[in-house]
């Protein structure tokens, strides 16, 4: 090479040095009064979050890139006695261009060692804001503003943690604790044109393993002018075995008798706008140490059996979850709910319900089914034992203050159903009947049923149509039926049925029956007054035999009709002296010779 040319490529580097030593100069002469630099940093953050804040040392630094470096930042509230926010070290890179126009153009945004605690108090507020605002007025909340700021600006967390306090429904001296540590938080963007990249990354400390959670995506540009709300975003978030003891607290419908070693894992995807509607997806899974092959939620019958997935939109106040279903498992179940309103303390709740069957005398161990209160469930169970109930349809519309009452009777109606149920047996007031496997449609307080196989002390009964109204308190019947029965076993039956009534002695004459009837029964009223009630039967003896104590020789080829009637007191004529119980119809038969 020629010493001219070594000289040209010399001169040019060392022009190029001095160049970017010259334009380093002048920015960092330009940055050279950090205390005005702090000052305006202290404004802006406070005009931002609406907090004292107050910063340590700030001096130049180059490790990261030509920025400020401030020291012990923190923000607290007016009214709180700590920080609610601490960070060791705060990184504002520059833009070097601008700052030779004496403008300063925030390129990077980063923090290390923050800390932030978050309290809920007793009323159920939290010192961070106003969640409700968060949701239903983005565009106004102090938090939405600092995140478009952040956002802007690439922020950078590094090894932060989060510490929350839960006084709701706690001893004061004993809230209930929750950490968050090792956050990593990046928003990063790598084309102009290209969305941002976010990808937020931590663990929550328990007993054993700690449980690593991870949350990224991308949302699409905004400027300056633009806000925060509108802006769509799509993502996914996973959820590491999660010890479900430390959440147990907040899901005590659907954990309460889990393990301690039960572990939750979640994959879910989520899109929308910021600020707007926004649709969640995923599957929750469950486990136990003793058999994480089998990572799924827990049902009533397979301990370590069942999975959930879900459909959820966020649209402002109003929440649907568009489906719910568990379909691994014995036990599957779809269902679909809107809350409107849901912020409020008392939000619209509109429910629909699927089910495969379930055990009546565990129906609070199923998952869908223990969102209905306990006294519910013991009302259920109090008509109904044993057995098991398969769920067609269920609808409920009301409040939840109203769900939370639905063993009220005011409350009743507002639930409708349609359902199977199997070798169930009934229990007072209901008809004392046993292994009752039929189909049965509930609306506005009347059930409509259809029993295809039943036994009523002892005695089988099928094919029963009609109507109870106020099943659980006073139940109104008006049913029928037509079956074909053994007589000597239903001629049993009806000594058990009207022991210590009038009529016992007219039917305990008889005895050594054989053949068969036909028995069809119509009863309509109360079942909690007899005298109220009207029944009208109709026994069709066909060949039947019998013994009767007035006659020695045996009755024989016994046919016609035996007609049962009970007049409810308020229809019977006051002139009339005498309303029979019993008639005979063309009875017709002969003696053994």
């Amino acid at each position: 090479m020629s010493l001219q040319r070594k000289r040209i490529i010399f001169y040019s580097l060392f022009s190029l040095m001095l160049a970017v030593i010259s334009v380093c100069s002048l920015a960092y002469y330009q940055l050279r009064n950090l205390g005005e630099i702090k000052t305006h940093a202290i404004k802006k953050l406070e005009e931002l979050t609406r907090r004292e804040v107050k910063i340590g040392d700030a001096e130049m630094d180059i490790v990261r890139g030509l920025s400020i470096l401030l020291k012990d930042v923190s923000l607290k509230s007016r009214i709180a006695k700590e920080p609610e926010l601490e960070a060791s070290s705060v990184w504002v890179v520059v833009k070097l261009l601008p700052l030779l126009n004496k403008r300063v153009e925030v390129k990077k945004i980063i923090v290390q060692g923050v800390s932030l605690n978050v309290v809920r108090d007793a009323e159920g507020r939290l010192s961070v804001g106003n969640v409700k605002k968060w949701i239903t007025q983005p565009s106004e909340s102090g938090l939405f503003k600092v995140l478009r700021v952040s956002l802007m600006n690439q922020l950078m967390v590094e090894d932060g943690t989060i510490h929350f306090q839960d006084y709701l429904n706690r001893p004061p001296d004993d809230p209930l604790p929750l950490n968050l540590r090792h956050i990593h938080f990046s928003v990063r963007k790598s084309l102009l044109n290209s969305p941002f990249q976010f990808n937020v990354k931590g663990e929550i400390p328990g007993d054993g393993t700690p449980t690593g959670f991870q949350v990224s995506g991308a949302f699409d540009n905004f400027s300056k002018d633009q806000g925060i709300t509108g802006i769509s975003i799509n993502g996914k978030v996973r959820v590491d075995e999660l010890n479900v003891s430390s959440f147990q607290p907040y899901l005590k419908k659907v954990l309460a008798k889990a393990p301690l070693d039960s572990m939750l894992s979640l994959k879910s995807s989520f899109s929308g706008n910021l600020g707007g509607a926004l649709k969640t997806e995923g599957i929750l899974k469950y486990s136990t140490d003793s058999n994480k092959g089998h990572a799924i939620l827990r049902d009533a019958r397979v301990p370590h059996r069942g999975g959930l997935e879900y459909k959820i939109a966020l649209d402002q106040d109003s929440l649907h979850i568009e489906e719910l279903k568990s379909e691994s498992g014995p036990f599957k179940f779809r269902a679909k709910a809107s809350l409107a309103n849901f912020l409020s303390k008392d939000p619209s709740i509109s429910l629909d319900l699927v089910s495969d069957s379930f055990q009546v005398n565990k129906s609070m161990d199923y998952l869908p089914l223990k969102f209905f209160p306990e006294e519910y469930h013991a009302l259920v169970q109090s008509r109904f034992k044993n057995g098991s109930i398969k769920i067609n349809a269920l609808k409920f519309d009301g409040t939840l203050e109203q769900l939370q009452e639905l063993a009220q009777e005011k409350n009743r109606g507002l639930i409708s159903s349609e359902f199977e149920m199997k070798h169930v047996d009934w229990q007072a007031p209901l008809p004392a009947l046993q292994n009752v496997s039929g189909t049965f449609s509930i609306s506005k307080g009347k059930t409509n049923l259809h029993i295809a196989k039943a036994k009523y002390e002892n005695q089988p009964i099928t094919n029963v149509h009609g109507t109870i109204a106020d099943i659980m308190t006073r139940p109104s019947v008006d049913l029928n039926l037509e079956n074909e029965v053994d007589i000597r076993q239903f001629h049993g039956t009806l000594k058990k049925v009207f022991k210590g009534h009038p009529l016992f002695d007219s039917i305990a004459v008889y005895d050594e029956f054989e053949g068969t009837a036909n028995v069809r029964l119509d009863v309509k009223g109360p079942l909690d007054d007899f005298d109220k009630l009207a029944i009208s039967g109709k026994i069709g003896l066909q060949d039947v035999s019998l013994n009767d104590e007035e006659f020695e020789p045996r009755l024989e080829n016994l046919n016609g009709n035996i007609i049962y009637t009970h007049t409810p007191e308020a229809d019977k004529r006051k002139d009339a002296s005498w309303i029979p119980a019993l008639r005979y119809d063309n009875l017709s038969g002969n003696f053994h010779k």
